[in-house]
């Protein structure tokens, strides 16, 4: 495990304080509403991959929406799975 120090002195720590903390607690606060309320994490469990992703962006504003390739990107399964050696 490496840990870095960041001095969170002068224009780091003010930003750090109006935009990392808030989003942390925010991002903490949307996967205690899925853990909470058992059918919408169901429902988050088995959506599509934009789905979820549409669903964070409700629970997270400030993410951003999903890019337009990422639907396509999820359109057909693929076989990659099948080539990945579990032994």
């Amino acid at each position: 495990v490496v840990i870095s120090r960041v001095a969170t002195e002068g224009h780091h720590g003010r930003d750090w304080a109006r935009f990392v903390l808030p989003r942390l607690y925010g991002l903490a606060r949307a996967v205690d509403a899925l853990r909470r309320d058992v059918h919408r994490r169901r429902a988050f469990l088995a959506a599509a991959p934009v789905d979820r992703w549409r669903l964070a962006v409700a629970l997270c504003p400030w993410l951003p929406d999903p890019p337009g390739d990422y639907v396509g990107a999820f359109a057909a399964p693929t076989d990659a799975a099948d080539d990945v050696d579990v032994r």
